[in-house]
């Protein structure tokens, strides 16, 4: 959670985010997605016949706390 405060500007600033003020680095917000979104999972080789599709439709619904991953 405190990784989603720290990163949209401030007023305090002067418009500037936490996260560029402390580190000199504007944030890296790649990783960020919308809650209730689509999103796809990859199927691995050994999970998956040849006919098979190579990815599952899911549904985003929260980040996964301490961890660099997302709950489906």
């Amino acid at each position: 959670m405190c990784n989603l405060v720290n990163r949209p500007p401030s007023l305090a600033l002067n418009e500037k985010t936490p996260h560029k003020v402390w580190t000199s680095k504007k944030p890296y917000l790649k990783h960020l997605m919308i809650f209730g979104y689509d999103v796809y999972v990859h199927i691995t080789k050994e999970n998956r016949n040849k006919m098979d599709k190579k990815a599952q439709k899911w549904i985003f619904i929260r980040y996964l706390h301490g961890l660099k991953g997302y709950k489906l």
